[in-house]
């Protein structure tokens, strides 16, 4: 992993996180023993699906009032800095 990440570890230093990794693949490894014969895969957590509402016309505001506190407008949009 730390050849991907292209971090320099030493000797060391890779023999802990090696020993680390295994302690957690260890623990892991419990799960294999828990019986899930006849157990639904949980897609979601609440069983909400899809909820829709209608599109409803609704206050807004006007444009001038929209821009009345930017810190910068032009040409009736707001002005913020450019993101590359």
């Amino acid at each position: 992993m730390a050849d991907l990440a292209k971090l320099a570890i030493g000797a060391e230093e890779k023999e802990y996180f090696l020993e680390s990794l295994m302690v957690k693949l260890n623990k892991l490894q419990v799960l294999q023993e828990v019986e899930t014969k006849g157990v639904e895969p949980l897609i979601y957590l609440s069983p909400v699906k899809n909820v829709w509402r209608e599109d409803r016309k609704g206050f807004s505001l006007e444009q001038s009032a929209a821009l009345a506190n930017a810190a910068a407008a032009e040409n009736g949009y707001f002005k913020v800095p450019r993101i590359v």
